[in-house]
């Protein structure tokens, strides 16, 4: 599985292979990472030998600081012949730890399946509640709705940049605002309200009374999701991972819907198959659902 959490360091692998055996390179393999939508400058250099056939490159912070995807390129050379291998490795934010699911693991689980458990409690959240609680920089398209607040589909928790018709109005770094009006953040994070400046003259009206104007096309550049995992949605990723390594998940998979034998019946819940599957995550959870609306 080719992820690396959020803020964590890691090693990125490429194994080469000849006739199906681990074999090393004629000299160290080169490799070119790219943030892919990004227009930084990709970042190259030579792997680090670990083992025959074994090779990696450690991830820097600014590649690992958000959730995003990671391009690697691989150049390498084996009996004379090039080579070039891609991989694309996903940055994404745990809702429980790994130490935390270690602790509630059966003695013995691989680190494999630990990270399987996480990846199963974290996609189990999102799909009840129809939230991410990652943190990743992305743009969006608008149209105005005629009102000074322009309700996004997602939460925002920084405006970076701030286009009109395809033109930039406005940039938080370096600060420039030639939109006419503050740009701020809604209390839920789910828009972004507008109001004039003090100081603007009366001729500045020229720019419109109302700001997020009806058919112009408006693009949101920022970092979209939470700074953090809220608590609640932590606690319920421990629970879903302990879940996970319970026996009774072989059942549950294949909806299983009554057991007998001999004097002893089990018969799952209807909810048992609506919703993550747990009822205490489910009631938890409940306010963290994403209803498709916001409050100014």
């Amino acid at each position: 599985m080719n992820l690396i959490y959020v803020g964590s360091t890691e090693k990125v692998y490429i194994n080469i292979y000849k006739d199906g055996v681990a074999t090393d390179a004629d000299a160290l393999p080169t490799y070119s990472i790219t943030i892919v939508g990004s227009d930084a400058a990709a970042r190259t250099g030579t792997a680090i030998a670990e083992s025959t056939g074994v090779y990696y490159v450690l991830t820097e912070f600014d590649e690992v600081s958000v959730e995003q995807t990671l391009r690697v390129e691989w150049s390498y050379v084996v009996d004379t012949a090039s080579y070039t291998k891609v991989n694309y490795v996903s940055v994404v934010t745990p809702y429980a730890s790994h130490a935390d699911i270690k602790a509630i693991a059966p003695a013995g689980t691989s680190d494999e399946e630990i990270e399987n458990a996480e990846v199963f409690a974290r996609l189990m959240i999102e799909a009840y509640t129809g939230t991410h609680f990652g943190l990743k920089v992305d743009t969006i398209n608008m149209h105005g709705n005629d009102k000074n607040t322009l309700v996004l589909p997602h939460r925002i928790v920084r405006l970076d940049e701030l286009s009109v018709n395809d033109e930039v109005l406005y940039t938080r770094d370096p600060e420039v605002n030639n939109f006419g009006r503050t740009l701020t953040i809604t209390d839920t994070n789910y828009g972004i309200l507008t109001t004039k400046y003090d100081d603007v003259p009366v001729w500045g009206d020229y720019i419109g009374p109302i700001a997020w104007k009806k058919n112009w096309q408006y693009g949101i550049t920022g970092q979209f999701g939470w700074e953090h995992v809220p608590d609640e949605v932590e606690y319920c990723a421990r629970l879903l991972a302990d879940d996970y390594f319970c026996k009774e998940t072989a059942w549950k998979k294949r909806f299983v819907e009554q057991i007998n034998a001999s004097d002893w019946r089990i018969v799952f819940n209807q909810k048992q198959f609506q919703g993550t599957g747990n009822f205490f995550v489910d009631q938890i959870l409940r306010d963290f659902r994403s209803i498709g609306m916001v409050i100014i």
